[in-house]
């Protein structure tokens, strides 16, 4: 199969199942997309909209808005659980969004901190390398040399994260999970098409960035820059968290077939329960 069958066929799942996309995430992006135009408006030198002449900086925002945020950003954690775990069981069992209800136990957090330990894992083992190709080249600018290794950087990431990633299908499904390095193990068949998934993601990730710089070249202000970019990211966000989610779940999928049926979207039901 060619390396971006996983990637396309996880974007035709997102773009299928669009209404249930929406139905899922719409009430999270609109939150999100809100914290993102105040974050920027409140720290424009940060988020890049400054433009070239800059602006004073702000003043640092009273502890009760600090406090605000905390929550709210606990919140939206809990949220996006919700989101990404639903998307999940939809692809599995066609189970509907919302079906449960929200919740926050333990499923919720075994998904998030398996989520932790995936990306700690994944960024222990490839900013070492950035590092070191950094140094062998003497230091990297904002070139084209610059622009290739994050490219690579963000691809590797992905990979590494969906290689593991089953673990995390496990605990959606709320069965036993079968562990990192079973994970790792049982999706090394489909390594290659996992790679480009990783190289779909660095693309948008690329397109993304380039964005919002055409956005911050534009002569508007800043609070238009600002929900641009804004709006801008938070579609990434989601376009990248749904694929990418996508991809693991229909990968699990494919390694661990079904003994009996069910089914989900136009997938069967996956079991090791």
């Amino acid at each position: 199969m060619r390396i971006f069958d996983l990637a396309f066929e996880a974007l035709a799942a997102v773009f299928t199942y669009f209404q249930i996309v929406l139905r899922l995430a719409v009430p999270l992006a609109a939150v999100v997309l809100v914290f993102e135009t105040y974050s920027r408006l409140t720290h424009p030198q940060m988020s890049g909209i400054a433009g070239p002449g800059g602006l004073p900086a702000a003043p640092e925002p009273p502890a009760i808005l600090v406090m605000i945020s905390l929550v709210a950003t606990i919140a939206l954690t809990a949220v996006y659980l919700n989101v990404v775990i639903g998307w999940h069981r939809f692809l599995v069992r066609g189970e509907a969004p919302w079906a449960t209800g929200f919740k926050l136990g333990g499923r919720e957090f075994r998904y998030f901190y398996n989520s932790i330990a995936i990306g700690i894992i994944a960024l222990a083992v490839v900013l070492p390398c950035v590092f070191v190709i950094e140094r062998l080249v003497g230091g990297i600018g904002a070139g084209l040399l610059s622009q290739a290794l994050s490219f690579a950087a963000t691809a590797a990431i992905i990979a590494i994260v969906l290689r593991l990633s089953p673990v995390l299908v496990d605990v959606a499904l709320e069965r036993k999970p079968v562990g990192l390095v079973q994970s790792w193990k049982r999706m090394a068949p489909l390594a290659g098409q996992i790679a480009g998934v990783g190289i779909i993601v660095a693309v948008l990730a690329m397109a993304s960035a380039g964005i919002d710089r055409f956005v911050v070249a534009l002569p508007i202000g800043l609070f238009f820059k600002a929900a641009l970019t804004a709006t801008n990211a938070t579609a990434m966000l989601f376009l990248a968290g749904m694929t990418t989610t996508a991809a693991v779940t229909l990968a699990y999928l494919r390694v661990m077939p079904p003994p009996a049926s069910g089914k989900g979207g136009n997938r069967v039901v996956a079991a090791n329960e």
